[in-house]
C-alpha cells in the first residue's frame, strides 16, 4: 500500500529547507497589456522552484536580501523534514507525489536492480520504468485536463506511464538559470501551462565541492542564487504574472560536513558484496552468504549503523520496495561511507544532515518543529521598490 506524506501540503514536506509561498491576487483593475498575454480569468498557475540542497540556516548566516524580503513578506515555513533518504532525486519525487520514498520507488539518487542486473544514476535514468511506480504531480494534472511544464525538474524529462509532460526542457546542466525561467514562463503564457516546475542545482553543487561552511566560497554563491531568485520575480513581474500565479520557493534537503570516512574494504573482501553509495548512506548487496557479510559490516566501525532490509526502523518508511538494499548501511553525523577511500577524489563529500533526521542527537542541528498555517499561501504583494 501505498503510504502518503501524513498531515501537510504535498508541497511542503521537507525539513533543512527554506520555503516560501506566494498567492495570486485576483485583479480587475491592471488590463492586458498590448502583446503580452495572460492566463484566463479566474485560473491562477503554480509555480514551484526548487534549489537543491539549500541548508536551513543559511537565511541565518549569510546576505541574502531577496530571500530575506521573502521572509518577511511571504508565507514562510522555517524548518520541514526530509523524506529518508534525503537525496536530490528521492525527495523531488517526494514533492512530485506526495510519497514516502518506499511507495513512490525512486529510492535513492544510485540505485541497482538486482532482478534485471540494472543501475540507475542521475546521469542514465531514462528507461526501463524507474519512474512508474507513483503518478507525480504533472501527470495528474494532465489527466485532469490540464497543462504541465518543467524546466529540468527530477522525473520531468522521462516518460512515466507511457505519458511525457506537456511543455519539458530535456535536462542540461548548462542551460543557464535566466533561460529555465523563461521556458517556465513560455509554458504558461503560450502553452497555458497551470502548473510549472523549475529546477536550480545550486548551492548543492558547490556545497558538496567546497563544504557548507566554507563561508568564503558559499557567500559568492549563495549570492547568485540569491540573484537568480531577484531575477525570477522581476521577470516574473515584467510579464505582469506575479498577481496571476502562485509561487512556492522550496529545497529538497539540506546539507552537513563530512569529516571522516568509513572504508569498507577494510572490513570485508571486496568480491563478497556489490555496492552503490548515496553516501553517508549505502547499500550492500551479499553476493553469498548474507549473515556472514552483515556480521563483518556490524564489526566495521562504532559510527555506522548496519540495518537488514525486514529491520530498517519503520520511522524511515523504507523497506517495502523491492530497490532498497538487503543490507542498508548509514554512517553516524560527520562520516561517509566509501569502498576505497583511495577511490574517493572529492576535497568534500558534503551529504545532507536530515539523513539522520530520526535521530535524537541530530535534531539539535537539523530538525525542528514544523508549523504551517491553514492556508499556506496567503496573499501579499512584491515591493518593486529598490531598499
Amino acid at each position: 500500500m501505498a503510504l502518503r506524506i501524513k498531515g501537510i501540503f504535498i508541497l511542503l514536506l521537507f525539513q533543512c529547507v527554506e520555503i516560501f509561498c506566494w498567492k495570486a491576487v485576483p485583479s480587475v483593475s491592471n488590463p492586458t497589456t498590448h502583446g503580452k498575454r495572460k492566463p484566463p480569468t479566474g485560473r491562477h498557475p503554480l509555480l514551484l522552484v526548487s534549489f537543491d540542497g539549500f541548508r536551513w540556516d543559511y537565511l541565518d548566516h549569510f546576505h541574502l536580501p531577496t530571500f530575506a524580503k521573502l521572509q518577511q513578506q511571504w508565507a514562510h515555513v522555517e524548518k520541514l523534514q526530509p523524506a529518508f533518504i534525503s537525496k536530490t532525486f528521492p525527495n523531488h519525487n517526494s514533492i512530485m507525489t506526495g510519497l514516502y520514498v518506499e511507495s513512490h520507488g525512486i529510492v535513492a539518487n544510485s540505485m541497482y536492480d538486482d532482478e534485471h542486473n540494472t543501475y540507475f544514476t542521475p546521469g542514465r535514468h531514462n528507461g526501463t520504468g524507474w519512474w512508474d511506480d507513483a503518478e507525480p504531480l504533472w501527470l495528474s494534472n494532465q489527466l485532469s485536463g490540464g497543462v504541465s511544464g518543467s524546466a529540468m525538474w527530477p522525473g520531468t524529462g522521462v516518460h512515466v506511464r507511457g505519458a511525457e509532460i506537456a511543455c519539458g526542457m530535456r535536462y542540461n546542466r548548462s542551460v543557464p538559470f535566466e533561460d529555465r525561467v523563461r521556458h517556465c514562463v513560455a509554458c504558461i503564457t503560450d502553452k497555458k501551462a497551470n502548473f510549472v516546475t523549475l529546477y536550480w542545482e545550486e548551492p548543492d553543487r558547490s556545497g558538496h565541492h567546497y563544504g557548507p561552511r566554507n563561508s568564503t566560497v558559499m557567500q559568492k554563491v549563495l549570492s547568485k542564487v540569491d540573484d537568480h531568485l531577484a531575477f525570477l520575480l522581476s521577470y516574473l513581474s515584467d510579464k505582469e504574472l506575479l498577481g496571476h500565479i502562485n509561487v512556492i520557493v522550496t529545497s529538497d534537503h539540506g546539507m552537513a560536513d563530512v569529516e571522516q570516512v568509513i572504508q569498507l574494504d577494510s572490513c570485508l573482501d571486496p568480491q563478497m558484496y556489490i555496492f552503490v553509495n548515496n553516501n553517508p548512506i549505502a547499500g550492500v548487496w551479499p553476493r553469498h552468504d548474507l549473515q556472514k557479510v552483515f556480521n563483518l559490516l556490524t564489526e566495521c566501525s562504532k559510527y555506522l549503523k548496519v540495518y537488514k532490509k525486514a529491520e530498517i526502523p519503520s520511522e524511515y518508511h523504507y523497506k517495502d520496495h523491492r530497490l532498497i538494499p538487503p543490507i542498508l548501511l548509514v554512517a553516524e553525523q560527520g562520516w561517509g561511507i566509501v569502498r576505497n577511500a583511495t577511490l574517493n577524489k572529492s576535497p568534500h563529500t558534503a551529504p545532507s544532515c536530515t539523513t539522520h533526521m530520526l535521530r535524537t542527537h541530530d535534531r539539535i542541528m537539523c530538525q525542528k518543529k514544523f508549523t504551517s498555517t491553514k492556508n499556506p499561501c496567503r496573499s501579499r504583494q512584491w515591493d518593486e521598490k529598490k531598499e
